[in-house]
C-alpha cells in the first residue's frame, strides 16, 4: 500500500506550512514508538496505538492491544471503517482521510490541534498550596493584617508620644508607670518622612512650625513667614504666562525631609522642563533654549568687568575668546602665589605654601567670593605708617584712598601727633599757657606739610 502522509503544523502567526512523507506498508502503524510508520511525539500518545489497512476491500482503523485515547468519527472505537473525511483522533493529533491520486492508494493529513497536560503540569498545579486550603481563611488574615497596621501606625505612634515616652520636649500628661521606659526607636518613626535638613535643624522636634495642620501640605505663606526676603525665581510679566512658576507652591522646587543636604532641587529635569523651550516662553528675557546640561547647552557667557573705572560689566560667549579679556585692574600671577618655596606671609613673619583652597572656599556647587579681608590682608598689608603700624587704608578705589591719606595726615599735623624731633617748630604742638592758639599761617604750613 502505497501512502502519502502529509504533516500539517500552524505557526504562532497562524500560517501553516506542511510536509508530505512517502510510506510503503501493507499496514500504517500510528505510535509514539520509533517502530510505527507515523510517529506522533506526544506524551498523551502510547508507544503503539493503533494502525489501518485494507480489509475486504475497504479501509480499516484497528487498536493494537489496550489502546489509548482514541476517537473515531467523534466516537470512542476500538476499530471501524473509514472513508474519505474521516478523522480518526490519536491523544492530541487529527488523523484526516484525504482525496488520493492515482499515483497513491492512500492519502493523510496528520496534525498537532490539542495540548495535552502533562503529568510535570499536574504535579505543579497540585503543589501549590492556596490560602483557602489552609485552616485560616482570606477575611481571618485580612483582619488580621489591619489589626497590626492599625496597632503599629497609629496606636504605638499616640501611646510613644504621649504616654510611654520621656525625650518629648514638652511635658508629658500621663505615664502609666513611674518607671523609664526605653523603646530602640521612635513611635512616630512611620510616620516620619525622613531627616530634616541642616538649615532647619533648630526647628527640633517641633513639627506644627510648619505643619499646621494633620495631613495637609505646607502652604506657602508658612515658609514665607521665615524667608521675608526671598523672591521668586523669575519676575512675572503681564506679557508672559508664568503663573506656573510665581503662583506654585514652595515645595515643588524645595524638597525638604530629604536627609542633611540643600533643600533646592539641582535635578536636571527640574531645570530642563522649562528652559527646554525658553526661546518660546520669554523671548524677551534673550536666554537660549537648553534641554541637557551635557549635551543640548548654549554656550556659557561669563560676566567680566571692561571698564573699571567707570564699574561697566558686560556678558561674553566663551566662544569669543578674542572679547575674553577683563579690565578689571587686577593683575594676579597665579604662579607667584602657589609656588612651591612658598611666599612670605607679613602678618606671622614666616613663609607659608599655599593652595587652592586657600582661597577658593567650596560650598555646595559654587564658590565663595574672595574677600580683601579673608584672603589677601595677611599677606599685603594695607598699613601705611610706620609711627601708627594699626592703621590701615580702606580698600577701595583710587579717590577715596586719597581722600583717607589727607584726611589723616591732615589730622596728624593738626593734632601733632608726630615725634617732636621730626616736626618743625612752627607746627609743633602747642602745649596749654605757653603760648596762644594756632595762627591761620601755621595752620596753612600744617596743611602744606601734609
Amino acid at each position: 500500500m502505497k501512502t502519502l502522509v502529509r504533516y500539517i503544523t500552524k505557526k504562532r502567526d497562524g500560517a501553516i506550512s506542511s510536509r508530505d512523507e512517502r510510506v510503503d506498508s501493507e499496514t500504517l502503524s500510528f505510535g509514539r514508538g520509533a517502530s510505527n510508520n507515523v510517529v506522533l511525539q506526544s506524551i498523551g500518545v502510547l508507544l503503539k496505538e493503533g494502525s489501518i489497512h485494507y480489509r475486504n476491500e475497504k479501509l480499516f482503523f484497528e487498536l493494537d492491544g489496550v489502546g489509548g485515547n482514541i476517537l473515531i468519527d467523534g466516537s470512542p472505537k476500538r476499530s471501524g471503517i473509514l472513508d474519505i473525511g474521516s478523522l480518526v483522533s490519536i491523544g492530541p493529533y487529527d488523523i484526516k482521510i484525504q482525496e488520493s491520486s492515482s499515483d497513491f492508494d492512500l492519502t493523510i493529513s496528520v496534525q498537532l490541534v490539542r495540548e495535552v497536560a502533562s503529568s510535570l503540569d499536574h504535579l505543579q498545579k497540585n503543589s501549590k498550596t492556596r490560602i483557602d486550603q489552609v485552616m485560616i481563611g482570606k477575611r481571618t488574615y485580612a483582619w488580621l493584617f489591619s489589626l497590626v497596621i492599625f496597632t503599629l501606625f497609629l496606636l504605638w505612634p499616640i501611646a510613644d508620644r504621649y504616654y510611654l515616652s520621656n525625650n518629648s520636649s514638652d511635658e508629658i500628661v500621663t505615664n502609666v508607670s513611674d518607671k523609664n521606659i526605653s523603646w530602640p526607636m521612635s513611635g512616630d518613626i512611620a510616620w516620619s518622612t525622613g531627616e530634616i535638613s541642616g538649615s532647619h535643624k533648630f526647628i527640633g522636634q517641633k513639627c506644627n512650625v510648619c505643619h499646621e495642620k494633620p495631613f495637609e501640605q505646607v502652604k506657602n505663606d508658612v515658609c514665607g513667614s521665615c524667608h521675608t526676603e526671598v523672591g521668586q525665581h523669575v519676575n512675572s510679566d503681564d506679557s508672559l504666562n508664568l503663573n506656573h512658576i510665581t503662583e506654585a507652591s514652595c515645595q515643588s522646587c524645595h524638597k525638604e525631609h530629604q536627609g542633611n543636604q540643600s533643600i533646592a532641587r539641582s535635578d536636571q529635569a527640574f531645570c530642563s522642563d522649562c528652559h527646554v523651550n525658553i526661546e518660546k516662553i520669554s523671548l524677551e528675557s534673550g536666554l537660549k533654549s537648553a534641554s541637557d546640561f551635557g549635551k543640548h547647552h548654549p554656550q556659557f557667557s561669563p560676566t567680566i568687568v571692561t571698564n573699571a573705572s567707570e564699574g561697566i560689566l558686560e556678558r561674553v560667549s566663551l566662544d569669543s575668546p578674542e572679547l575674553l579679556k577683563e579690565n578689571s585692574n587686577l593683575h594676579f600671577p597665579h604662579e607667584k602665589h602657589l609656588r612651591t618655596s612658598g611666599v612670605f606671609n607679613a602678618s606671622s613673619g614666616k613663609t607659608e605654601t599655599l593652595n587652592c583652597a586657600n582661597c577658593h572656599t567650596q560650598v555646595g556647587e559654587n564658590f565663595l567670593p574672595i574677600r580683601m579681608d579673608k584672603h589677601c590682608s595677611d599677606c599685603h598689608l594695607l598699613n601705611f605708617d610706620s609711627d601708627q603700624p594699626e592703621r590701615l587704608l580702606p580698600h577701595a578705589n583710587f579717590k577715596t584712598v586719597k581722600l583717607a591719606l589727607r584726611e589723616f595726615y591732615s589730622d596728624v599735623a593738626l593734632r601733632g601727633f608726630q615725634k617732636e624731633n621730626k616736626v618743625k617748630e612752627s607746627i609743633q604742638r602747642r602745649r596749654p599757657g605757653n603760648e596762644g592758639k594756632v595762627t591761620e599761617k601755621q595752620k596753612y604750613k600744617a596743611v602744606e606739610w601734609a
